[in-house]
């Protein structure tokens, strides 16, 4: 397979990888039939083995439709990282997943996952590096502009126990922050639901409630503004869900982050939670955040 690159050495270890999304759109029939078939064992394999809840997986239909609608169409970026993989039994050691959100000018880190035993030869921050240049390049070409920002969600620990996980929350947490330069953004993230609902009881037992959202490499992206998230997640809620704007859902906690966001805005809040103040949290989250008085402990 001609898509096929060389990725790192580790001694007598060498990774490859296959830029799906630019593979697909350089392919002739009988190519296209071949990385069809890597992208089915790569969600058959590790990706089913990684998430094994079925409700929180996407299906693979998902992925071939937007590969074989192109980068800027699709505005997507599959990556597959491993051994053999021109071979009808690749060894996929990794994969990275992430999208561009239209015309906001803001990316999403979807997945970074390696199979465990080979960090030292397939490096997080090697694939991090190497999607977060694709995202610029991807934007670049479908706006013109630089990227504004790139979020990561994660895991809340306050919310999953590490037996729900397929890593500890707080460790997954502790490492993009440490590792990768994420900080936390201020206000309570509620992903909306990944189809559509026809009810907003079917939106309540279908949103997330259980992520933060994080600022991928923050200190690269100084000039993201609570405007620029708010248009990311209508885009993402009209895209995914089919909703006009995430209002439309009824759903009381995504009504309660849109009011934060619309908070921030008027404000001129912070996005970074570092970077906000008692008062301003207050104003975001009610007065529990405000230090209790001395005498007033209760």
């Amino acid at each position: 397979m001609r898509f096929v690159e060389h990725f790192a050495n580790n001694g007598s270890l060498s990774v490859e990888f296959v830029n799906l999304s630019r593979a697909f759109e350089m392919a002739d029939e009988n190519e296209k039939k071949d990385l069809t078939r890597l992208t089915k064992q790569l969600h058959a394999g590790l990706y089913c083995e990684t998430f094994t809840i079925d409700e929180e997986r996407e299906d693979v239909s998902v992925w071939l439709k937007l590969l074989k609608r192109g980068r800027l169409k699709g505005q997507h970026i599959y990556c597959v990282f491993g051994r053999n993989l021109a071979s009808k039994n690749p060894d996929i050691l990794g994969f990275a997943i992430a999208d561009i959100g239209g015309d906001t000018n803001c990316g999403l880190i979807e997945y970074v996952v390696r199979r465990k035993g080979f960090g030292a030869a397939l490096k997080g921050k090697d694939m991090l590096a190497y999607i977060e240049k694709e995202l610029n390049v991807l934007n670049e070409e479908l706006n013109h502009q630089k990227l504004k920002g790139i979020f990561w969600e994660a895991n809340d620990p306050a919310k999953l126990r590490d037996d729900q996980d397929c890593m500890s929350p707080q460790k997954r947490i502790d490492l993009i922050q440490t590792q990768y330069g994420a900080k936390e953004l201020g206000f309570d993230y509620v992903q909306g639901p990944l189809e559509e609902c026809a009810t907003p009881k079917e939106v309540a037992l279908k949103i997330c409630k259980n992520l933060k959202l994080f600022q991928f490499h923050a200190d690269a992206y100084p000039d993201l503004t609570a405007q620029d998230i708010k248009n990311y997640i209508c885009r993402f809620n009209k895209v995914v869900n089919n909703s006009d704007h995430p209002r439309d859902l009824k759903s009381p906690e995504i009504n309660k982050m849109m009011d934060q966001l619309d908070l921030m805005i008027e404000h001129n809040i912070p996005v970074l939670k570092e970077q906000q103040t008692l008062k301003q949290r207050a104003l975001l989250f009610g007065q529990n955040v405000m230090p209790k008085a001395k005498g007033n402990e209760r």
